[in-house]
C-alpha cells in the first residue's frame, strides 16, 4: 500500500476529509508538513478539496526563518495554490505573557491558523503530526503524571478552539483541526519527501 492509499484511508477511517471541503493546511516547510501538502494535493481532485496553504514565520530564526517562508511561498505559487504568509514575534509573546517559547510559538501559529481560516472560509485545519509526535506526547505526558485521559495522546480530529486562547476562541466554534498523518511513522515521510524531492 502506498504512503497516499494509506493516508487516504486513515482520513476514511476517521472521518477527516468530505468531498468539498475547504481546508487551510499548515506548512512549515519542514519534511512533515511538505508530505502533508504534496498528500493533500494528490487528494484533492478526487475529492474536491480546495486548499488553502498557511506559513507563520516565528521570527526565532533570522534569514533562515525568512528562507523558510519565501520556500513555501514559491511552493504554493509552483503548485498554483493559494498561500497566506504570516510573521510573529513569538519571543515577545513569550515575554508578555510568561510563557516557555514553545507555548507561545503554538498559540501564535493555532491562533494564526484559525485567523487564516476565518479568512478563506475554511471549515478545517489540517496540521502535519505524524506517528512519532503521538509517541512522544503520550510519553511525556506518562512522565509528568498524567491521567488515563491523557494518555490518549493527539486525536486524528479535534475542535480547533481546544488550542486556541479563550480571546481567540470566539467565533471559531466550527473550526475543526485535522491531523492525517498520525498513524504514519516519521520515515515513511522522509521517504516520501526523498522520492518526491520535496527536500
Amino acid at each position: 500500500m502506498t504512503l497516499l492509499q494509506s493516508v487516504a484511508r486513515y482520513c476514511r477511517q476517521h472521518r477527516l476529509l468530505a468531498g468539498g471541503d475547504r481546508l487551510v493546511v499548515g506548512v512549515s516547510g519542514g519534511a512533515d508538513s511538505l508530505c502533508l501538502l504534496a498528500l493533500l494535493r494528490d487528494l484533492a481532485s478526487p475529492l474536491d478539496l480546495h486548499l488553502h496553504v498557511a506559513h507563520l514565520n516565528h521570527s526565532l530564526r533570522g534569514a533562515d526563518a525568512d528562507a523558510d517562508a519565501d520556500f513555501v511561498a514559491g511552493l504554493a505559487q509552483r503548485w498554483q495554490l493559494p498561500v497566506t504568509i504570516g510573521k510573529s514575534d513569538v519571543a515577545a509573546l513569550a515575554r508578555q505573557n510568561r510563557l516557555s517559547l514553545e507555548e507561545a510559538a503554538r498559540q501564535a501559529r493555532y491562533t494564526f491558523l484559525a485567523q487564516v481560516a476565518k479568512l478563506v472560509n475554511a471549515s478545517k485545519v489540517a496540521v502535519a503530526h505524524h506517528l512519532n509526535d503521538q509517541a512522544e506526547t503520550v510519553l511525556l505526558r506518562l512522565l509528568r503524571g498524567t491521567g488515563v485521559t491523557g494518555l490518549r495522546g493527539m486525536r486524528p480530529l479535534t475542535p480547533l478552539t481546544d488550542y486556541l486562547p479563550p480571546a481567540m476562541a470566539t467565533g471559531k466554534a466550527n473550526l475543526l483541526l485535522i491531523r492525517p498523518l498520525l498513524a504514519t511513522p516519521r520515515a515513511d515521510i522522509e521517504a516520501f519527501c526523498r522520492a518526491r524531492n520535496l527536500t
